[in-house]
């Protein structure tokens, strides 16, 4: 730090670290209301980077702050980096590094006036451990130099006026109070249907109604007709589960609230670890049921790749690479994608002003379609069209499985 002892009003130091007797490092400050829960967790001794634990009501949450000085090709400090990070990320629920980077990609870094080799080296760390960047404006002059890399999914960061000469960022982690929203749903047992008694009634039913009634009411009265049938000829079952923070059990919500009920005491510090190592060891052992249920998947399914990005803690929403204008400028955004394909897709729609010549066709005269002929249903095309669905797709609105399909076909 460039001072002695700095200090800053209604915050408090949790951990600093000085470059040399000329000035320079890193320092956290935690605003005084939440100065009890941030501890140092390290202090690195090879490059500028130090972390702190944030022990949130979600858990232990990782915090890093790191600089990187100004140079093309050097990537040691992004291995130090890397190497602190892999021995602490497995102690916290979730974790997020800022700092002065000094990197530069242009097709990773928006305003990036390079590629540089420590850039590319960056972005494939971050890329191979589940980690994005997040700051999308400049904030070192027409430059985005200081970064946000995190595996929060749904971080917000605001680039705030410039200081000095750079652009502070303000991050809004994302620490909702825990809660168990538990969800319900009916599981089927397939291994136990009666399937010929099923089929059995399905061909004692009198299905000349269908032949008069309209296409909405056959979905419907079959929909309600394969329900039925379901609850009579397949045992199923109740399972409860909590859809937001899937490792929570009882103990953990008692560890919260013991340290909610410890706030403002000399016993909070020691509640606050508890609690924090209670929810590591809950999610640690979810995860660790995750993974035995992902090996045991077929590689590439759909549940393989939901339970993946689970463990990623990423988004199932997909992430389209970046594009190029014409001019040389890259789209990163989504907004800028969203205009750069609708322009261009604008640019392809209207078609060349006719010009008519020899060769031009004479007016063809306009002739009313014919109306349609009459649909013809036949068993076994509805049969060829059952029997190529997949057992594993997902349920649609009717709630009929493709199983039970498959099943009757």
């Amino acid at each position: 730090a460039s001072c002695v002892h700095p200090a800053l009003s209604g915050y408090s130091l949790i951990a600093r670290r000085d470059r040399d007797a000329n000035g320079g490092g890193v320092a956290i400050f935690a605003v005084d209301a939440i100065s009890d829960i941030a501890v140092l967790c390290h202090k690195s001794l090879d490059t500028e980077v130090i972390w702190i634990t944030l022990h949130a009501v979600r858990g232990p949450i990782l915090v890093g702050c790191f600089y990187r000085r100004p140079h093309y090709s050097e990537i040691a400090s992004i291995e130090y980096l890397g190497a602190e990070w892999s021995r602490l990320e497995t102690e916290h629920v979730q974790s997020v590094i800022v700092g002065d980077m000094n990197v530069h990609h242009v097709s990773w870094l928006r305003f990036s006036s390079h590629t540089s080799s420590a850039g590319v080296f960056l972005r494939e760390w971050v890329r191979d451990h589940g980690l994005t960047q997040r700051v999308r404006s400049p904030t070192r002059g027409p430059h985005l130099l200081d970064l946000v890399l995190t595996d929060f999914p749904d971080i917000s960061i605001e680039v705030l006026s410039e200081l000095s000469d750079h652009r502070p960022l303000s991050l809004r982690l994302p620490c909702p109070p825990l809660s168990f929203d538990r969800v319900e749903r009916v599981c089927w047992h397939y291994g136990s249907a009666d399937w010929t008694r099923m089929n059995r009634q399905l061909r004692q039913c009198d299905w000349s109604w269908a032949d008069t009634a309209p296409p909405d009411e056959i979905v419907e009265r079959i929909v309600s007709l394969l329900s039925g049938l379901m609850f009579q000829c397949i045992p199923s079952s109740q399972t409860r589960f909590n859809s937001s923070h899937p490792w929570l059990d009882e103990h953990c919500l008692k560890l919260v609230q013991a340290k909610c009920d410890a706030a403002g005491t000399d016993a909070f510090p020691q509640a606050s670890f508890d609690c924090s190592r209670g929810l590591l060891a809950a999610q640690a052992a979810y995860v660790a049921r995750t993974r035995r249920k992902l090996n045991s998947l077929k590689r590439g399914s759909k549940q393989w790749w939901r339970l993946s990005d689970q463990l990623l803690h990423r988004s199932s929403k997909p992430v389209s690479a970046a594009l190029k204008r014409s001019n040389g400028a890259w789209a990163v955004s989504r907004e800028d994608k969203a205009e750069l394909f609708a322009s261009t897709f604008e640019s392809k729609w209207d078609l060349p002003v006719a010009e008519p010549n020899l060769f031009s066709p004479s007016p063809v005269p306009f002739v009313p379609p014919s109306p349609p002929p009459a649909l013809v249903i036949r068993s076994r095309y509805i049969k060829g069209i059952l029997t190529q669905l997949r057992a594993d797709s997902g349920t649609g609105p009717d709630l009929i499985p493709t199983r039970v399909l498959l099943a009757c076909a």
